[in-house]
């Protein structure tokens, strides 16, 4: 629901990142996503890979809920926030993507 109010609003290029270990965890990822949205651009980043090395992250938000993802995406010049029921106190920290489609948010996360 709210990947697509996200598409509404404009304010975001949105990709899904997924880190795999296996072909067949990539063909399981992928089939449950197309069960949820049949056009969003899924990218299968291998184990041992950091995601900043495979996508352009320089200002771009990475919503993770692997706080190492989350520090090599900052440190490349990204946006990391944390996906986590559990507050973080190094990074901005959300349990559902709503807030993101409530326009004072992308004022909260630009990267100055």
């Amino acid at each position: 629901y709210y990947i697509q109010k996200l598409k509404e609003t404009n304010e975001y290029n949105l990709n899904i990142l997924t880190t795999v270990n296996s072909i067949e965890e990539i063909i399981a990822k992928i089939t449950y996503i197309r069960t949820k949205d049949k056009d969003i651009n899924i990218i299968c980043v291998p184990r041992g890979i950091e995601k900043c090395n495979v996508v352009k992250s320089k200002n771009a938000v990475l919503i993770d809920d692997w706080s190492g993802n989350l520090n090599a995406w900052y440190k490349s010049g990204g946006i990391p926030i944390k996906f986590s029921k559990e507050q973080n106190s190094k990074y901005l920290t959300i349990d559902s993507l709503k807030p993101l489609t409530e326009p004072s948010f992308v004022k909260k996360i630009v990267r100055k």
